[in-house]
């Protein structure tokens, strides 16, 4: 193939993921407004929200490059997706987001504390910060792992496709689940 089908066929594979994420994150967006009422309530959640969003978009990246290198190399395949080197990368992606929600959770109350905002117990910010990654890090591990390698096996290249649509499913996986852990966290409080 020469370099200009190359370019046409990876634009092929991008454009669609492209303008769905734009669309996807707009509604991310309207969410965030739609929660403006949590931060007025408990403004220490505006210092959890972009760390979790960042953390686990990052942490899922890194998983879908990992698993598209994979991929590439032949480790991992749609038939095979559950081997050995996919259980490995998920229990780091796992850990890794785990104790990046609890540090989240601390920094998120000394800030609240330093900055003077009304806020909750240690356990509560450190509980909300850990059960919203954990329940969107595992939903996100089955979606990186099955958009990675289905891509892959539709004969697509998991790279183009994979991070795009992790970014906005992590978006809106965490904002969900935060909320959800928000009003549980409060009324078991």
């Amino acid at each position: 193939m020469s370099e200009k089908g190359l370019v046409l066929s990876t634009y092929r594979e991008i454009t669609p993921i492209i303008l769905l994420t734009i669309v996807a994150e707009i509604w991310v967006g309207v969410l965030l407004i739609g929660i403006e009422d949590f931060y007025e309530l408990l403004p220490g959640l505006f210092i959890i929200v972009p760390g979790l969003m960042e953390a686990r978009g990052n942490i899922s990246g890194a998983l879908g490059q990992r698993l598209g290198s994979a991929i590439h190399l032949g480790v991992v395949s749609w038939a095979d997706k559950f081997n050995e080197e996919v259980r490995e990368n998920v229990k780091a992606s796992m850990s890794l987001g785990l104790l990046m929600s609890v540090f989240l959770g601390v920094l998120a109350f000394i800030s609240s504390i330093l900055l003077g905002f009304k806020h909750m117990s240690l356990f509560d910010f450190v509980l909300i910060a850990v059960l919203t990654s954990v329940l969107a890090g595992v939903t996100q591990v089955v979606f990186t792992v099955f958009i990675a390698t289905y891509s892959s096996h539709l004969g697509l290249d998991p790279d183009n496709v994979t991070i795009p649509a992790l970014s906005v499913v992590g978006d809106i996986l965490t904002i969900v689940y935060l909320l959800l852990v928000v009003k549980f966290v409060l009324f078991i409080s």
